[in-house]
């Protein structure tokens, strides 16, 4: 049987939790969880999103022995203007963020542009090592992302973030 295994999203002052795995992940202009639309909460043009903190959760390891390699990307960029998603995720020099209130300003955790393509290897880690393994009841580091809207941006658009892991049994 495979492993349950969430993607998790953090906000607030005192880090409230969120499981987003089969929602989604609107940005805007709140720190909040499940904005149900662009509309609700817009990001002006030359203007930042709110930070949104994810993390990997094995709610259930099952069968199997642990979890490892883990990856985020971005599969489907339809951002529009030069808008960038911003993110704290590398297959180097990686160590781990503490969380932090979600910030509007210029991120200064969530500092590298995100990649369009899956990553050769792990590039979210835990605690600290990209080489490490999740077991049961187990979180991964903190994904710090950030949507910079640019000044030439236009409304509607849109983005796929692909969430990826190995199993072993």
């Amino acid at each position: 049987m495979a492993a349950d295994v969430n993607i998790v999203e953090s906000n607030g002052a005192g880090e409230d939790t969120t499981d987003i795995t089969s929602g989604n992940l609107n940005m805007g202009s709140g720190d909040y969880a499940n904005i149900t639309s662009a509309a609700t909460l817009p990001i002006a043009a030359n203007a930042n999103g709110y930070e949104k903190y994810l993390r990997f959760y094995v709610n259930d390891i099952s069968t199997s022995d642990h979890i490892k390699t883990l990856k985020v990307w971005m599969s489907t960029d339809g951002l529009t203007g030069t808008d960038a998603m911003m993110i704290y995720a590398t297959e180097s020099d990686y160590a781990s963020k503490a969380y932090a209130q979600p910030v509007a300003t210029d991120s200064t955790v969530a500092t590298y542009f995100i990649e369009e393509s899956e990553p050769t290897g792990a590039n979210v880690g835990y605690n600290s090592s990209l080489t490490a393994t999740l077991g049961n009841a187990t979180y991964s580091d903190y994904i710090p992302i950030q949507l910079q809207v640019a000044a030439d941006t236009t409304s509607g658009g849109s983005y796929t973030l692909s969430f990826k892991y190995d199993e072993v049994a």
